[in-house]
């Protein structure tokens, strides 16, 4: 006869995989092992029901130490994760992509908010960074900038909606009187708008300007509307941004200045853009 599962002496199900520990994502126990060749280590979850029932799959999660125990959650916390992992030649510790359940406001009686977090592994890497998340309340956030640092350009487009291209810059300062370059981000053969604010963490300052651009043997910009508020005296300006076009590359430099000392202390600057010989 021949081996179809085993249960271990420390209670595992091994289903394929008998004698096999593997150290699947870091974890090299895992309560249920299913391990097959051609295809064969799938389950499949079929439901046959005249009504509106279906197939599903539950995962839980509660802060007790005991088996049955439903000590409440708290903000941030996981609920459940769905962990894909790939063999780098050596081991199968590696994530290539997760997506996570996660706790998203304060849970209480019959109350759970909850967000869907979508990680991948960039080129390099070993382990998932968010890229999507969906809040409770519905919103979606697309590789959402660091808030921190003095600059967090993106060197990939966040996002690609039919042949529209989208990039946001989220720029830091403290008091900086420099201008921004974003090079190497912005491909040549390529038109589109970029909006800039720009001001003070306290409001004291803010302006808001629009410019649309085309970039290829040479460029233009020019400007489409502006806005600004000031407050205590406190006023600030942003110049029309320059490119330079350096190889496959269109680089923005962008200059600013306020009433008391030509510094500005945040930019945010977005981009939406078409190119040309690209879908």
């Amino acid at each position: 006869d021949t081996e179809r599962f085993r249960i271990t002496s420390d209670g595992y199900l091994k289903i394929g995989g008998h004698s096999a520990n593997r150290d699947v994502g870091g974890l090299s126990a895992q309560m249920v092992h299913l391990e097959g060749t051609s295809g064969s280590a799938s389950i499949s979850l079929i439901n046959n029901q005249n009504s509106g029932g279906n197939s599903a799959l539950y995962l839980g999660k509660s802060r007790g130490t005991s088996i049955g125990s439903n000590v409440i959650l708290q903000n941030g916390d996981p609920m459940g994760s769905i962990v894909w992992c790939g063999s780098d030649g050596n081991d199968m510790i590696s994530q290539g992509a997760v997506i996570t359940a996660e706790v998203d406001g304060t849970p209480g009686s019959n109350d759970m908010p909850g967000r869907l977090v979508f990680k991948t592994t960039a080129d390099g890497a070993a382990t998932a960074t968010t890229r999507v998340e969906i809040k409770n309340t519905g919103r979606m956030q697309v590789n959402l900038p660091s808030s921190s640092g003095s600059s967090s350009a993106i060197s990939n487009e966040q996002a690609i909606v039919g042949t529209k291209h989208v990039h946001t810059v989220y720029h830091n300062f403290s008091s900086t009187n420099s201008g921004l370059v974003i090079s190497n981000v912005i491909p040549t053969n390529s038109a589109g708008t970029v909006d800039i604010m720009g001001g003070w963490s306290n409001g004291n300052g803010i302006i808001f300007k629009r410019f649309v651009w085309c970039a290829s043997g040479d460029s233009a910009i020019s400007q489409v509307f502006s806005t600004a508020a000031s407050r205590y005296g406190v006023s600030v300006s942003i110049s029309t941004p320059t490119i330079a076009i350096s190889g496959d590359y269109a680089n923005f430099t962008f200059t600013f200045s306020d009433s008391q000392g030509s510094k500005m202390e945040k930019l945010k600057i977005h981009f939406e853009y078409h190119k040309q010989f690209y879908v």
